[in-house]
């Protein structure tokens, strides 16, 4: 490899590392700084009525205050247990979900087309403000929708049946957070 070549990749890398932190941290802004919003407050009531003591056992299939299956409340419920319920706790996995998903969708990228692709891919998905202020259902719709194109185009690809099957599996799962995926 040229010592051109060696140093185009480099600063790539530099350029990727630099897109990508700054999209995290941007995330992280509206994460810990914005007031909670509609569905958020209302998965942040639910989640508090959720409980796993044996004495007390409440896992909800369904509420009233929402129309939609209940896989972001048992999220919220999980990350509030592990960060208090404050807005980095409501919105632990929409921040994790919505980080992952540029994460694969610039591999994902780079494998079918090429790392500008996936830099000029990230960029347009990161700074798009619905990517940045979505909320926690909306960032695991995303999440498991992208994972699940992607292995079914991979399934495609390389002939694989299993990897078609998992990407059904995994479209179920985004079905149990937002029934119109």
């Amino acid at each position: 490899m040229k010592m051109k070549d060696i140093n185009s990749l480099l600063i790539r890398k530099d350029l990727l590392l630099f897109v990508v932190c700054f999209l995290f941290i941007l995330r992280f802004i509206f994460t810990v700084s914005c007031p909670l919003r509609g569905d958020e407050r209302e998965y942040q009531v639910i989640s508090h009525k959720i409980s796993f003591d044996s004495r007390n056992l409440n896992l909800p299939v369904e509420d009233p205050l929402v129309k939609h299956p209940l896989l972001a409340v048992y999220a919220m419920k999980l990350s509030i247990s592990l960060f208090g319920d404050s807005p980095l706790g409501v919105r632990f996995f929409s921040l994790l979900c919505s980080f992952l998903s540029l994460i694969i969708l610039y591999k994902f990228l780079v494998s079918a087309c090429s790392p500008r692709a996936g830099l000029f891919g990230i960029l347009l998905l990161g700074l798009n403000i619905f990517h940045i202020s979505s909320t926690l259902a909306n960032s695991l719709t995303l999440f498991f929708s992208l994972c699940s194109i992607i292995l079914f185009w991979k399934g495609t690809e390389e002939n694989k049946g299993f990897l078609i099957a998992l990407s059904g599996a995994v479209i179920a799962v985004a079905y149990l957070n937002k029934e119109l995926v």
